[in-house]
């Protein structure tokens, strides 16, 4: 993952994905890299899983492949 990512992404990340098994996955962000550049940027995520849990809010069951 790019350095420039949010530390609250990176936390999300960590947290809502449980082990499991990642087929395939893509990364994509739009913006730049520079570390003073404007924030204006988007990052999407996208994977092929198995076996995994993920809990995408505290509030909402689990999703279970």
């Amino acid at each position: 993952m790019p350095y420039v990512l949010k530390p609250s992404l990176l936390s999300w990340l960590n947290e809502a994905i449980g082990d499991g098994v990642i087929e395939q996955g893509a990364f994509l962000w739009r913006g730049s890299f520079r570390k003073n550049a404007a924030a204006l940027h988007t990052t999407q995520l996208a994977f092929n899983v198995a076996d995994i849990e993920i809990d995408y809010h505290p509030q909402w069951p689990p999703l279970l492949v």
